[in-house]
């Protein structure tokens, strides 16, 4: 399906250097993009914490991070203080942390939410709902979905009207 440079010894390693190579990488969706090979390289770029999402389609490199005096250490610990922070929620969201009093000397450099929620996602010990608006945490070992989640709010009351169980 591709052909490449003796210089690339897999379709993967093209993509991580094609990636890493720019400060700020976009997805414009080509169809090299849409492959199995692609999503699979990003996705691992994003768990290691090497690209973040910071909108639709488009994520900053832990070259222009470094190049920002950001490095990966200062990531990982606030995935981790995100961890040790939400550890008894078994579920939780940015905002709803943030109002719980979590703060974090990572948030001063003012990203967007999906930066941060994206961090959090990397967290091996931490599940996700991706929703419109926020990704919804889990920290328990249980597989996390939209279901349970709803059994979770229903199982902590007995009864609530619609906008508290919007709210929650």
């Amino acid at each position: 399906m591709f052909i490449l440079n003796k210089k690339y010894s897999s379709i993967e390693q093209y993509f991580l250097e094609h990636i890493l190579e720019q400060d700020i990488f976009h997805n414009t969706r080509l169809p090299a993009y849409q492959t199995s090979s692609f999503t699979a390289t990003l996705y691992e770029l994003e768990k290691s914490l090497d690209a973040i999402r910071i909108d639709r389609d488009l994520y900053i490199t832990s070259k222009r991070l470094n190049a920002s005096g950001l490095r990966k250490e200062k990531l990982v610990e606030y995935r981790d203080a995100v961890f040790a922070f939400a550890a008894q929620m078994e579920y939780f969201t940015l905002p709803q942390i943030r109002l719980a009093g979590f703060n974090h000397p990572l948030e001063e450099y003012s990203f967007n939410d999906t930066f941060y929620e994206r961090i959090i996602w990397s967290h091996p010990e931490i599940r996700s709902i991706h929703m419109a608006s926020h990704i919804i945490f889990n920290t328990s070992s249980s597989e996390a979905n939209f279901t349970s989640f709803i059994h979770y709010i229903m199982s902590k009351s007995i009864q609530m009207d619609l906008y508290t169980f919007i709210q929650k």
